[in-house]
């Protein structure tokens, strides 16, 4: 009898340490589902935010160009040409019409002239290139209206620039709009 009560204590013990072990292992557990729980949280939240982000930057982009596109088309108008005046040029210049320098002239009187008291190497093509400037257009919409490559603008523009005996740091466009 003494036997099968240390045996059953024996058995007891085996029972309450497997009863402890089955215990440890549901709690390791939990806390391994809890953790993951909390970085599979954590990874949606920085996934929110790395949207939110790249939102806001699309927004911030979205304006900068809306601003930046205004501000050209303003920069166009600053002329002192009536946009009727300014339409009818770009449309003379988009057909390429032999007129469009004349048309220019009538709403700058002397700009050529004076061009050429400046430097009277300018060819026709380059006084009307620098009217064409006057206008506040870019190179890629000269070379477009033109129907000539960029790259032949940049080249055209440095060519005036030598002939007008400009500086590297003074922007012909400026200098244009300021003539």
């Amino acid at each position: 009898a003494n036997e099968n009560l240390e045996l059953k204590k024996k058995y007891e013990n085996k029972l309450k340490d497997l009863s402890l072990t089955v215990t440890q292992n549901q709690n390791k557990s939990l806390r391994k589902i809890i953790l993951d729980s909390k970085t599979d949280i954590k990874k949606e939240q920085a996934h929110n935010f790395n949207w939110l982000w790249g939102l806001a930057l699309f927004i911030l982009i979205g304006l900068i160009t809306l601003v930046v596109l205004k501000l050209r088309q303003d920069k166009k108008r600053e002329t002192n040409l009536t946009p009727e005046s300014f339409d009818n040029l770009i449309q003379l210049l988009k057909k390429n019409d032999q007129t469009f320098l004349l048309a220019f002239e009538n709403e700058f009187p002397n700009f050529s002239q004076n061009l050429l008291k400046v430097s009277s190497e300018l060819s026709n093509s380059e006084i009307e290139l620098l009217a064409i400037i006057k206008l506040g257009l870019s190179n890629k919409e000269i070379a477009h209206y033109k129907f000539i490559q960029h790259k032949t603008v940049q080249n055209k523009r440095h060519l005036i620039r030598k002939k007008l005996n400009l500086s590297s740091d003074t922007d012909l466009n400026k200098w244009v709009e300021e003539f």
